[in-house]
This record gives structure tokens, C-alpha cells and sequence, in this order.
């Protein structure tokens, strides 16, 4: 197995950076080696400032289309992971960058960006770390040759404007020759921020959308929760993030967790908001001391109303005609209540604990097929199940235990 490293030593093309008045081409990063054998192990660990394509014998395998993650670099700086066994061949191999600005030179006076501290040339950080037979090769960003590119200029927000004439023919491939323009890069300055390899958004994403398999899930759940727990229980998020972490976390069994990261009175939370006084989400999720004149009435956050709805409240709408119910009874709640206005008319439920119990009532047009499925261990004392498929009603319910006794 091949060690999993990182790398801080970060390398620049050059010290200018690119502005609206003057253009900066975009590096790109070349490195080759040879391996003996066929079937080498290898895996690259880098961190890019900002975005940036990698490319290993002529294939672009980055992750997505604006990677790395997009983050304060002075708070955190996020490095991905690649398994590169797959691409490597007997003979010589090339390992390929080409190096956007991203949020690390952002130019737009939205947001203030263009006054970013941590604004710089693109820079980047990485550890290549390989294993050939019996013999083992590492090496990093600082053994890499690189020149300016083809894209003459690109933005977060303006795009990117492309020379095809200024793009070396092959140089992601074996058998291309460096000319008098490729050199060796520059020591860059270390970002201050902290380095992670792992991130919320990341991981909750990655299981939201189907990127693991059923058998991969309950692993990739269990690093989400772990990397919750590593970030004291706060949420790290950005607007991505927000809008399915909470989801995942009650998907998964961990509603509890993700109630209390919703409701707590440190910054960053929606408690935070409620204890300082708002009565609306605002559009930026900044402490008292960093807030700005923007939105106090903004949508970009409020997708935790639907989490409400959804878990605690237990609906779930499949179509305008077809509802499940399906509660989460979170400890931390004596009661819920949430309704939701189909077509056919409105849907509600409510619940409230009673010691050992919780009383249920469901609301439901007559038209709208509505169903009830409770969580495991949970059953409705009188039918003793946890599934009815007409649901509107009032029912008990208990814990199934304690039901037997």
C-alpha cells in the first residue's frame, strides 16, 4: 500500500497575479518518471490555490468541475485525494496541472473579494508518492516544471477566456519535450489556514447524490459523522453543504445530531441567528463582529425549513397526490408540528410526548394517499406495527418493548 501523505510546500509559476486590468496567464505543472513495471500503485494529494485540472498521461481525472473545495485559505485549506494506479503505464508517465485563480484571486468587488487577504498568485501543494515493485518514489510540487498556459485570463465570476494557439501540443502526454519556456517554479507563501483532506460538504455530497454505492454508504457515513464530531459538532459548511448535510445526518439515524447543530447557540448555527435577535435567515452566515450590510431576509439558507418539515415534521411529498409520513422522534423535542399545502388541500401532523408514549395525529386530504412508516423500534400500540398504508388519524405510540411488557 502506498503511504497517504500531504505536502506544504507550495510553488507558484510566478509572483503576479491577475487582475481586470492586467491579465496573468494561467500556469500549467509537468512532471515525468518512469516506472519498471506494469502495474505500479500511486497516488497524488494535492492541494490547489485555486482551481485547477491534474492529469496524469494524457486523462484529466479531476474530481468535479471546480476543484478543490472553495474555502477561506487563511481558515482552511482543502487537499484531494486520487488513486492514480489506474492511469500509470510501463515507461514513462506525466503528471499534468493546469492552475486557475478560483476563489484564491478573486477579482469581482461582489463581496469585496478583489480585498481578500489571502489574494496571490495561483499556487499549489502536492505529494506524489508511488510504489514500483520493491522500489518506492515520492516527490512534490517543488519537482515539477511549469511555464504560462492557455487561458489568458480566468475569474470565479467572469469565466474564462482560452487561446488554443498557446497550449503546448501534448505537454499532458508522454514523449513531449520541455522547451526554453518551461522552468522550475517559485517557494510560494503557506496559506495559515489549517490543512484538511476531509470536509463536510465534501463527504455529505458524495453520499446525497449516489457517488457511493449501498455498500460503500454506511462507511462513508460513519467519516461524515466522524468528521462532524472532529469540527466539535458545528456545522463547516457552505451554501452547497447546508442544503443537505442536515438530511443526510436524519437519513442516516443521526437526526439528534443534526438538531442540535441547527439549534445550537454558538456560531455557526441557526440558534446563533435566534439568540441574536433575528426573526428572518440572512443571507450571509457571519458573526456579529463581521456582519455586513446585506440581506436579513435571504433564501440561500432557509433549506433547514424544509428539514424541519421533512424529519421532526415527518412529511415527505412524493407527488400532489401521494404523501409518506415518516417522523423522526428526536429526544430533544417533547413535541413537532408541520403542515404542507398540496393542490388537494393541506397536510398536517403534530406529536407530542407523554411520558413513555407519543401521541400522533395526521391530517390528509381524502384524495392524497397518505401512508405512515415509523422508525425502527417504534409501533403504533394498538395495531402493534410500525407501517399503516391509510395513515390520516390520531394514534399512540410506543416504544416496542415496552409495549411487550
Amino acid at each position: 500500500m502506498v503511504k497517504k501523505e500531504f505536502s506544504r510546500k507550495f510553488v507558484s509559476e510566478c509572483r503576479e497575479h491577475s487582475t481586470y486590468l492586467k491579465h496573468v496567464a494561467a500556469p500549467l505543472f509537468r512532471k515525468s518518471f518512469t516506472l519498471s513495471g506494469a502495474k505500479a500503485q500511486g497516488e497524488i494529494v494535492l492541494c490547489g490555490l485555486g482551481f485547477y485540472d491534474l492529469f496524469v498521461n494524457g486523462r484529466k481525472i479531476t474530481k468535479g468541475f471546480l476543484a478543490p473545495y472553495i474555502s477561506n485559505t487563511d481558515h482552511i485549506a482543502y487537499y484531494d485525494r486520487y488513486d492514480i494506479a489506474p492511469y500509470l503505464r510501463q515507461g514513462e508517465n506525466v503528471i499534468g496541472i493546469m492552475l486557475g485563480d478560483g476563489f484564491q484571486n478573486a477579482k469581482t468587488r461582489v463581496w469585496d473579494f478583489m480585498d481578500n487577504v489571502f489574494n496571490s498568485a495561483p499556487k499549489l501543494a502536492l505529494s506524489v508518492s508511488l510504489k514500483d515493485g520493491a522500489e518506492e518514489l515520492r516527490f512534490d510540487a517543488t519537482d515539477f516544471l511549469c511555464r504560462k498556459g492557455p487561458v489568458w485570463f480566468n475569474d470565479l465570476r467572469s469565466g474564462v477566456f482560452y487561446d488554443r494557439r498557446q497550449e503546448p501540443v501534448g505537454w499532458t502526454e508522454p514523449g513531449f519535450v520541455e522547451d526554453g519556456e518551461w522552468h522550475g517554479p517559485i517557494a510560494a507563501e503557506r496559506p495559515r489556514g489549517e490543512a484538511r483532506l476531509d470536509c463536510q460538504t465534501g463527504q455529505a455530497l458524495a453520499i446525497h447524490h449516489d457517488i457511493f454505492t449501498d455498500g460503500e454508504k454506511p462507511e462513508a457515513f460513519r467519516r461524515l459523522v466522524e468528521i462532524v464530531h472532529r469540527d466539535g459538532d458545528k456545522v463547516t459548511c457552505g451554501f452547497l453543504g447546508l442544503r443537505v448535510i442536515y438530511h443526510v445526518l436524519a437519513r442516516f439515524g443521526e437526526a439528534e445530531l443534526a438538531y442540535r447543530m441547527v439549534t445550537g447557540r454558538e456560531y455557526p448555527s441557526y440558534g446563533y441567528f435566534i439568540e441574536r435577535g433575528d426573526t428572518t435567515v440572512p443571507e450571509q452566515f457571519l458573526p456579529d463582529g463581521k456582519r455586513r450590510m446585506s440581506s436579513q431576509n435571504h433564501h440561500f439558507l432557509a433549506d433547514v425549513s424544509q428539514w424541519y418539515i421533512r424529519y421532526p415534521g415527518g412529511i415527505n411529498v412524493r407527488s400532489s397526490r401521494e404523501v409518506s409520513i415518516r417522523p423522526k422522534f428526536i429526544e430533544s423535542l417533547t413535541f413537532a408540528k408541520a403542515r404542507h399545502v398540496l393542490p388537494e388541500g393541506e397536510v398536517a401532523v403534530a406529536w407530542r410526548r407523554e411520558a413513555d408514549r407519543i401521541l400522533l395525529e395526521v391530517a390528509c386530504p381524502d384524495s392524497v394517499s397518505c401512508e405512515i412508516l415509523l422508525e425502527d423500534g417504534w409501533w403504533f400500540r394498538e395495531e402493534r406495527k410500525a407501517y399503516l398504508e391509510k395513515g390520516a388519524g390520531r394514534y399512540e405510540i410506543v416504544w416496542k418493548t415496552a409495549s411487550a411488557q
